[in-house]
């Protein structure tokens, strides 16, 4: 059967109508993010520091950007003073210029 819906398709026979379905995107995070326009600090290994932009927060993390060209490590301390923001962070993702950041406890 499939054999058969496959020679139909090369020969030229319309495919298979079915209704198109926009693919919709998956929201996974478990808090509400906010937008902001922070500067922060990134420590790396305790003693190297990074500049970085928090673009957006919420209570589980926050996505940064930063203009060095950088491999972040699994784990690192932000600390940015308006939000009164000192923690250690989980980096979730990374791509070029950004990454997404997961707030955590000290162990």
């Amino acid at each position: 059967m499939l054999k058969q819906a496959f020679l139909k398709l090369v020969r030229g026979a319309a495919p298979p109508s079915a209704p198109f379905e926009p693919l919709t995107p998956v929201e996974r995070r478990d808090h509400a993010r906010e937008p902001v326009f922070r500067e922060a600090e990134l420590t790396i290994e305790g003693y190297y520091t990074v500049r970085a932009i928090i673009t957006d927060i919420s209570v589980g993390g926050a996505r940064i950007e930063f203009a060095t060209r950088i491999d972040l490590p699994s784990r690192i301390v932000i600390a940015e003073p308006t939000h009164r923001l000192k923690c250690w962070a989980r980096v979730v993702w990374q791509h070029e210029g950004a990454a997404g950041l997961e707030f955590q406890e000290e162990a």
